[in-house]
């Protein structure tokens, strides 16, 4: 789970279900969510304008615009499962 530095998003994630999920704090009255990465491991992190979420998909970094949900690019960073980003 992580913050975004503007505390507006929490992204969570699930070893189990393999998504990740993008919370706007805003409105959690309403219960909403949104699904940002499926069959993904759960390592993530905002970047320091809370713009972008960085989420390891194994050994691939995934880049998604916060506000759209577009995932922008996605890395080949690694050969073997990425255990953090920061």
């Amino acid at each position: 789970m992580k913050f975004s530095p503007d505390g507006k998003f929490v992204a969570t994630s699930s070893l189990k279900d393999k998504v990740v999920k993008l919370w706007d704090l805003r409105k959690l009255a309403d219960d909403t969510y949104r699904i940002v990465g499926e069959n993904v491991e759960g390592v993530l992190s905002f970047d320091k304008s809370g713009r972008y979420l960085a989420v390891g998909d194994g050994a691939n970094l995934l880049l998604y615009n916060v506000r759209t949900l577009d995932q922008i690019t996605k890395i080949s960073a690694h050969q073997s499962k990425i255990t953090g980003i920061e």
